[in-house]
């Protein structure tokens, strides 16, 4: 369980906190203050877990399968550009070539690989939030921010942006493990990943930081740096896992989809995110919605079918005989 519970960290905290550039985005003129926030994405983001351990089927259609590759290549090539930017041209195709090589081992050694880089990542970035916390001058609302309303909603995006890679991870966990075993993990990832985010937010709104990536300016160590580095690899590998296992490519594909990549993160990290993430995340919230009306509609489906046959073959249909010991 903890290694999923860490894949799970790991497949959301680089397209979600680790540069604090996502946080901005969403939530950088908020008027609720970091805890209020990070409660509120937490219960979206279980919500839809949730939905997606119980609802989401094993088969997708293939219309829906090729969509969330899109959404898979698109969260690629913004997790491309931001390597691109702290590390350059040679060390992002070392880190393209480094991903293609764990994705063709297979699951497995992405667990493995990620377990370790995890551990010290969320140390990392917990010293980090930690040393920059302070009281920001019009706590616990930022002056002029946006209603209740529009911090709702960009909680709700910023949810099913971080969930729209979990589909691929979610199904290929619940092939390894039990469903209430998954059901576990996504809790615990969730109340983690809701302590950084509230952490993280409230030491930039302590700090007053406008950067590309807020989490560097607040600890700019190279530490800090190694720390959001792994953070973006790691879900630079997710990512191309999951594109890998809906369209079964091979490894020239691959290699093709990463040069792809490594072309557009040249358009500039933070150009791509403002926009790719925002219809991301609504596109996400419109496929768990389609999911929650499919459910509702099985069910009761399934019980007009039962109470039509219970009045077809009537209430006495199958009756026990005692005296013979026979049905």
């Amino acid at each position: 369980m903890p290694a999923i519970v860490l894949l799970i960290i790991s497949t959301i905290i680089g397209a979600g906190f680790a540069t604090g550039a996502e946080l901005v985005a969403f939530f950088g003129g908020s008027s609720l203050s970091p805890w209020v926030v990070a409660i509120i994405v937490g219960m979206f983001l279980f919500a839809i877990m949730t939905v997606l351990v119980f609802l989401a089927p094993r088969r997708q259609h293939p219309i829906v399968r090729h969509a969330f590759t899109a959404v898979y290549f698109a969260v690629f090539a913004v997790m491309t550009a931001g390597f691109a930017q702290l590390c350059g041209v040679w060390a992002t195709v070392a880190a393209l070539a480094f991903c293609i090589i764990v994705v063709m081992f297979g699951f497995d050694k992405l667990l493995f690989v990620n377990k370790y880089i995890m551990y010290f990542v969320l140390a990392i970035l917990l010293t980090a939030s930690i040393a920059n916390i302070g009281p920001y001058d019009n706590s616990p609302f930022v002056k002029g921010g946006t209603s209740l309303g529009a911090g709702v909603l960009s909680a709700l995006l910023y949810a099913g942006l971080n969930c729209c890679l979990l589909v691929a991870v979610i199904a290929k966990s619940l092939e390894k493990t039990s469903r209430k075993r998954v059901l576990v993990s996504c809790a615990v990832a969730t109340v983690i990943i809701c302590v950084f985010v509230a952490l993280i937010l409230t030491a930039i709104r302590a700090q007053g930081v406008s950067a590309d990536m807020p989490i560097l300016a607040l600890s700019n160590t190279p530490l800090t740096m190694i720390a959001v580095l792994l953070c973006i690899l790691t879900s630079m590998m997710i990512c191309l896992f999951n594109v890998s296992k809906n369209t079964t490519v091979r490894s020239y594909w691959l290699i093709l989809l990463c040069g792809f990549a490594f072309a557009l993160s040249f358009f500039g990290f933070k150009d791509i995110l403002g926009v790719a993430y925002p219809a991301l995340g609504f596109g996400m919230v419109l496929y768990v919605g389609w999911l929650c009306c499919v459910g509702c509609l099985g069910v009761l489906r399934r019980r007009i079918i039962r109470r039509r046959l219970g009045r077809l073959l009537g209430h006495d249909f199958f009756v026990v005989d005692d005296t013979v010991n026979r049905l």
